[in-house]
């Protein structure tokens, strides 16, 4: 039973209830059981004595006697004299029924089997005693003592609910006020006194931690707000002398070539540079305005955008607009989103492919004709993983997909058949 209540998530009370309810039950009924058992040996024990006491007097009768008649009725209860071929020693016990003929029933009685000779013949002799009214005696009390069993635990259960939902109430305070917490909120997080060492402790190490994750991430804010303008500055003051290099007179063709690749490494640091930037700013939420977004609209201005690579490319365009895929996004990064998948796209297919737009109300996928992945299509979204080198390609564009779709409640997602590469962004 533990492992199944285990392996099923719930509140931690109402584990702990169903804990107390298997171990009340399993101890009530133990209880009941053996007080059961008990009651019935000492009921049997006190039957057992009276048997004896009637075999006594039935042995003092026949020595006194010295013969016994059927009207020699003098016990309380029925005693059979059975004739015997060989005589036996000893007695013994047994539960044995008989038919009641005036209520046509059987009726349990306790029975002593014991040997006797009289007149030179063996005999068997049998003395039962009724256990009709112990039998009741004993369903009563044990029926009573289930049903006093049952109102106490329903009467504990209760009491110990409410108790503990009072004891652990501070616990979920705490976690409602967690739940609410949001790192960019410039505000320290309060927990309720409780008076209860664990949860204060708890309340403890939760601000301190907190705190700290506030403080990180305003660090972090700021770290990045500066890299951005820091480090962009060098980079295009060492592109700009590049480019005045490139302009001088009398280069030889070697000189020309390398502040050729000086200039195409500056320029692709300055896309991953700003790449970069951008994914963390993504990563650390600081993008807070939303609207919702009609990517159907979205992507026709798109596509007169990239109009120009579609003819270059000599790429053919189809738009499958069942519905419109609506969205609550930033503007900016829906803006990212998309021209980061047309540009995968692009950049991927081959000379005279294809690319396929398809739009319904909870999906959108874009598929595009190119080169099998050389990759894992698990990988993919990692950072820095490209499906074919590219020079151009930062290795960024679908990562900063991911933590977009990540961000909002979206899952983006690859796949490959018919000789196409599908992209599908639906919601969770």
């Amino acid at each position: 039973m533990e492992s199944v209540i285990n392996s099923v998530k719930m509140k931690l009370l109402t584990k702990t209830n169903i804990y107390y309810v298997a171990f009340a039950l399993f101890t009530n009924i133990s209880i009941a059981v053996t007080f059961y058992y008990i009651a019935e040996n000492l009921i049997y024990e006190e039957v057992e004595t009276r048997l004896q006491s009637e075999k006594r007097d039935f042995e003092s009768f026949i020595r006194n006697q010295g013969v016994w008649y059927k009207s020699c009725y003098f016990v309380e209860n029925k005693i059979e004299f059975q004739p015997i071929s060989t005589l036996d020693k000893g007695e013994y016990y047994k539960d044995t029924l008989l038919y009641n003929r005036y209520n046509d029933e059987f009726i349990p009685f306790r029975q002593l089997t014991f040997f006797i000779e009289l007149e030179g013949t063996p005999y068997k002799i049998s003395i039962r005693k009724s256990l009709i009214e112990s039998d009741k005696l004993i369903k009563y009390i044990t029926y009573t003592m289930l049903l006093l069993l049952i109102l106490g635990f329903s009467f504990m259960y209760i009491i110990q609910h409410r108790l503990s939902k009072s004891i652990w109430k501070p616990f979920y305070t705490t976690l409602s006020t967690i739940k609410s917490f949001k790192l960019g909120a410039d505000r320290k997080v309060n927990f309720i006194k409780s008076g209860i060492y664990e949860f204060e402790e708890l309340n403890k190490v939760l601000t301190d931690m907190t705190s700290k994750l506030q403080k990180d991430y305003k660090n972090l804010k700021e770290f990045t707000d500066n890299a951005s303008h820091e480090m962009q500055t060098p980079v295009a003051i060492i592109s700009g002398r590049i480019e005045e290099l490139i302009q001088t007179k009398n280069l030889t063709s070697h000189q020309s070539y390398l502040i050729n690749e000086i200039h195409n490494t500056c320029s692709r640091l300055s896309k991953i540079s700003k790449a970069l930037l951008l994914l963390s700013k993504i990563e650390n939420k600081q993008f807070r305005e939303t609207k919702k977004i009609n990517f159907g609209e979205l992507i026709k201005n798109k596509i007169e955008e990239f109009e120009e690579l579609f003819i270059h490319r000599k790429i053919h365009l189809k738009m499958e607009f069942v519905e419109e895929f609506v969205c609550n996004l930033n503007p900016a990064l829906a803006d990212i989103l998309l021209n980061n998948l047309l540009s995968n796209a692009i950049k991927h297919n081959i000379s005279g492919g294809t690319i396929i737009i398809s739009l319904s109300s909870s999906n959108l996928e874009i598929a595009n004709t190119g080169e099998p992945l050389i990759i894992n299509p698990k990988d993919l979204f990692q950072r820095f993983r490209k499906g074919r080198y590219s020079q151009d390609s930062t290795g960024l564009g679908l990562a900063i997909v991911k933590q977009i779709c990540n961000n909002y409640g979206l899952d983006v997602v690859y796949s490959y058949k018919n000789n196409l590469h599908y992209i599908s962004i639906t919601r969770k």
